[in-house]
Order: structure tokens, then sequence, then C-alpha cells
């Protein structure tokens, strides 16, 4: 991990932590990082105890940085495998998905509770059954109601990835897909959802639209009776000299559009993870 920061128009880095993998450490550090008071919470895909991943604490004591890992993954039927996406913070508790693991073997997510010094890994959900989606690659966006919307990379309905969502009430958890990507004319969101004004989802997809470079799209909630979400593409990428195209990434929160995301984002401008993939 690494910061960079400006100083009299030029930037300086430095190294805050160089992860070590094998048991005691993770590696290849990929999703996005968590301010939470003088810490940094964050993800790696592989390494620790079991090599399925793990969650670590990077802790800021005037200047001197020390990592530790709060929890590894180990895989199997009853928990989470790769974590490549980072996590979310709310009410004290961190979210999070894996994109293998759980009872299917097609992905999980997550929570991580600290009480005293103790961490504790909660199983939300395991991907995979009949038209669910699959492998989620990408970090959760939470509502101001405490609901958890996401995206996964494969599964639903063609195959080609879904936007879902993951109701609490009374201690447990329903999921729901509310939209299956097409290969017709999007697919595979690699990133994740924001939330923007009047619940109104926005994201991107990796392959898909009109050129097959992906796209940006809206997901705008169902207004009653009708319980289904409108699906917009709002912008088909080109590709090539003259366009972008296969975004791995979530779209930016902008003001404008009143939308939210895993909080903070001071995080993902100050420090970024290093990964080594």
């Amino acid at each position: 991990m690494y910061q960079l920061k400006l100083s009299s128009g030029s930037w300086s880095e430095t190294v805050l932590h160089s992860f070590a993998g094998g048991p005691s450490d993770g590696s290849e550090p990929d999703g996005n990082l968590v301010l939470s008071g003088a810490s940094f919470y964050g993800t790696t895909a592989v390494g620790g105890a079991s090599g399925y991943g793990t969650a670590f604490k990077l802790k800021d004591s005037s200047g001197t940085w020390t990592e530790s890992v709060i929890y590894n993954f180990a895989g199997g039927s009853g928990d989470g495998s790769y974590p490549y996406a980072g996590l979310a913070l709310s009410g004290g508790v961190f979210y999070g998905t894996t994109f293998y693991g759980g009872t299917h073997n097609a992905g999980t997510v997550y929570s991580l509770t600290l009480s005293g010094s103790t961490w504790t890994e909660n199983l939300l959900y395991s991907f995979g059954g009949s038209g669910d989606g699959a492998n989620p690659h990408a970090p959760l966006a939470i509502s101001s109601s405490g609901v958890l919307y996401g995206t996964t990379y494969n599964g639903g309905a063609s195959g080609d990835g879904t936007v879902f969502s993951l109701t609490p009430s009374g201690g447990s958890w329903t999921e729901a897909v509310l939209y299956s990507f097409s290969g017709s004319d999007r697919e595979n969101p690699h990133g994740g959802v924001v939330i923007g004004s009047g619940g109104v989802l926005y994201g991107t997809t990796l392959a898909g639209g009109a050129s097959g470079d992906g796209t940006v799209f809206s997901l705008t909630p169902p207004v009653a009776p009708s319980t289904t979400w409108t699906e917009t593409v709002l912008h088909s990428f080109a590709g090539g000299s003259s366009d972008g195209g296969q975004l791995r990434a979530r779209v930016l929160c902008l003001a404008v559009a009143g939308c939210s995301m895993a909080p903070p984002s001071r995080a993902d401008l100050r420090v970024r993870a290093r990964s080594t993939r």
C-alpha cells in the first residue's frame, strides 16, 4: 500500500506497507480502502492462513503504519474465498463480497464485526441458486435504510451477471435479483453500483453494448404496483482510439446525481492498495 502526496505541485510516493503473502499476511490487494478513525481497512484477494484471502487493518500512529490481519477467509461451503472487492462500512460493521466460496462455490456476502478485540465474520448470503447471480467482484453500496446493493459478474437469467439487493429483517437477510443482464446489449458488471437520488442505481458493464465494449447504465426502482426495476443504457462505449471500453470500476459519485457509495471516498483519493497481478 502506498500514499501519494501533493506538495508545491509535485507528487511524492510513500510505501506504507508491503504485503508478504504466505500464511501470516495477505497478498494481491485488489479492492477499495475504507477509512475509519486512524485506520484503513481493506482486503487481499489471496494469502492468509488458508490462502483464500484476508481482511486487514492498517493503523497510523504518529506517522508509523502497522498492518494486521483481522480475518482469514477459509473458503469451502461455510465461508467465502478470494475477496476481490474491498469493504463498505455502515453502523460500525464492515460488509463485503467474495468471488468464490459459499454453499455453491459461487461467492458470498459477509459482514465483519468487532467486539472487544475480536473480529467476527458472518456469512449473510451464498450465491448460486437457480436463476441467482454468481461471482460478485465489486464492493457493496449501502442505502440509508441498511439495504445492501451490489453486482455479480456471472449468473442470472442469461448468465451475464446481475444487480442484486440484500435486505435485513429481524436478524436475517433476504436477497433479490433486481436485474439480469443480457449479452445482446450489455453484460458482465465488473464494478459495483452507486445509489442516486430517488434510489436510482448507476453502474458499468465490462462488455456488451452497441460495440461490445461495455456500458454505463441506470436502474430505476419500480413504482407500485409494479415490482420491476427499469434498466437504461446511458452510454455504450465504442473502444478504439476515440472512446474507452471494458470498464472494470464503478462510476464516480457525483453530487449532481445525489449518489452515495461505500464511505469514505477520501480513502480512495489518498491511498490505493497496489496489486501485483
